[in-house]
């Protein structure tokens, strides 16, 4: 044992049809209990699995930030699906909403990296890949149409 919380999770226990470094969300709880016993026995702690399912992905969306982003091309490689895009115009309306756009053969080229949000299956990926931090996530506005 490492006195780890992990050394409670079973994750390398073939008898519990683990694969090696995994867990069953169901084992948190008392493994989280077992290592607090083993550190403080003289402690009473209760754990229990939340789940969230008011959460949902769609309720975020990913913008680049143009201004920090250096056109690395590495949100585009590491994008699971052709939703983000390097472009060289960008159309918009009155409103500025996006209308269309012309896409650059590369990203260095582009003078615009855009995340076309139809697309977007919210995984992170773009996130956690660009290196100056250009693609935050943030809350989506919810807008409606207009009322009759």
């Amino acid at each position: 044992m490492d006195n780890c919380v992990g050394d409670f999770m079973y994750t390398s226990q073939s008898a519990y049809f683990n694969y090696y470094g995994w867990s069953w969300f169901s084992h948190v709880p008392q493994s989280f209990t077992g290592y607090v016993a083993l550190h403080e026995p003289s402690l009473i702690v209760t754990a229990a699995n939340h789940y969230y399912s008011g959460f949902s992905c769609s309720d975020y969306k990913f913008e680049i930030d143009q201004d920090k982003c250096i056109h690395c091309d590495w949100c585009i490689k590491a994008s699971p699906r052709a939703c983000i895009h390097g472009l060289t115009r960008l159309f918009t309306d009155e409103d500025g909403a996006p209308t269309g756009h012309i896409k650059s053969a590369t990203a260095p080229d582009a003078t615009y990296i855009w995340i076309e949000s139809d697309q977007c299956i919210r995984c992170g990926n773009c996130h956690r890949a660009c290196p100056t931090y250009a693609i935050p996530i943030r809350k989506a506005d919810i807008v409606c149409g207009p009322c009759e």
